[in-house]
């Protein structure tokens, strides 16, 4: 019986490109994810600049560990047979089949007859939201109470104690996208973890993860709705999309309208106290205009705001390739962007349509 150990480790590279015979002195792999958001990570008063990834997932209380003789496999085809892995808190630091020294300290394992490859990264999970046993506790994946809820979010419905997440984990997945099921047209923000033990999900989030949301089209609504107000054809599905992006594109520009009188109101601020100064008669202030009042936080338009903005990214459960022509021309309507389809499994049939806006498929 061959052995295969999936790497269950905070990878942040697919294959560390270092040389085959690394000098002792070298530097460190330093990798930098260009999403990463440096006021994550970095205390105040700290110099701006991004913080590797690397560091940000690092756990300074894991001994090195380092595998030597196992045939490795990397992500882009690359293969070691008789390869070594060195691994420094946590996080994968050289790939390769030099004889490379280990770090002071390290947990040597003979990886000969064994196979090391990739940690899997699930693109696509309800881990924790519907966790085991499936009972009706358990379910909280979807918020069908209204056909779009973008302010429910994964992460609060994420139970980290899920028995499912030790069985994903001993199968290799490091690494999920956690979502909301597919029952509404928008469902809320998903939640992106690391397949590891914690307590709370905020200890199993993923570090400088960028936001997402998570809609759906095509039978799944409008089976839901069909009793409960709709919508109940999918022409009523679209109707509700353009409704709910319309909105926030009103949200948008009244926040807009905002930021742009509160710099007026700031900049005659600074002017009148700047003639207040050269006075020589002080017995009467000038008078000042009241500071104008912020509009009203909307946590559901909030999120489609995000999106409009871009900083937020849309994942779709769709099926059918006019499905999802329609939501591309909903998109280029409404002004976002599509990251990824889900399921899709008519892709094929618009595949050049995909590949012209740029959006992924998980399938």
């Amino acid at each position: 019986m061959r052995w295969v150990v999936p790497l269950v480790l905070a990878c942040v590279a697919c294959t560390p490109k270092h040389p085959k015979s690394p000098k002792a002195d070298e530097p460190k792999l330093d990798i930098v994810a260009p999403w990463l958001d440096p006021a994550d990570f970095w205390p105040q008063g700290e110099p701006e600049k991004q913080r590797p990834l690397s560091d940000a997932l690092a756990d300074p209380g894991t001994p090195p560990i380092v595998i030597r003789g196992a045939t490795v496999m990397t992500a882009t085809g690359q293969r070691y047979d008789s390869g070594t892995v060195v691994v420094e808190r946590g996080v994968i630091t050289y790939v390769g089949d030099g004889d490379v020294a280990s770090p002071a300290g390290a947990i040597e394992i003979d990886g000969k007859g064994k196979y090391v490859t990739p940690g899997i990264i699930d693109a696509h999970s309800h881990l924790g939201v519907y966790a085991a046993p499936n009972a009706t506790a358990n379910e909280d994946g979807n918020e069908m109470v209204a056909p779009t809820t973008p302010q429910a979010r994964a992460e609060y419905g994420y139970w980290p104690q899920d028995p499912q997440i030790a069985r994903a984990l001993a199968g290799g997945v490091t690494s999920a996208l956690i979502l909301p099921g597919s029952g509404n047209l928008i469902g809320g923000r998903g939640y992106i973890v690391q397949m590891r033990p914690a307590r709370t999900a905020r200890e199993a989030a993923f570090p400088g993860a960028p936001s997402t949301v998570k809609m759906a089209c095509g039978e799944n609504p409008k089976r839901v709705y069909a009793q409960k107000g709709g919508p109940m054809t999918r022409m009523a599905e679209y109707a509700a999309f353009r409704s709910a992006f319309a909105e926030a594109q009103a949200y948008v520009a009244k926040q807009n309208a905002y930021v742009k009188t509160k710099a007026l109101w700031l900049e005659k601020k600074l002017r009148a106290a700047e003639i207040e100064g050269k006075r020589t008669d002080r017995s009467r202030k000038i008078a000042g205009e009241t500071a104008p009042e912020p509009p009203a936080i909307d946590l559901r338009l909030e999120t489609l705001a995000g999106v409009l903005r871009g900083d937020v990214l849309v994942q779709i459960h769709c099926y059918r390739a006019d499905e999802m022509a329609n939501l591309i021309a909903v998109s280029h309507e409404m002004g976002f962007k599509i990251r990824s389809f889900h399921h899709a499994l008519e892709a094929y049939k618009i595949r050049d349509l995909l590949a012209q806006e740029g959006i992924a498929i998980n399938t």
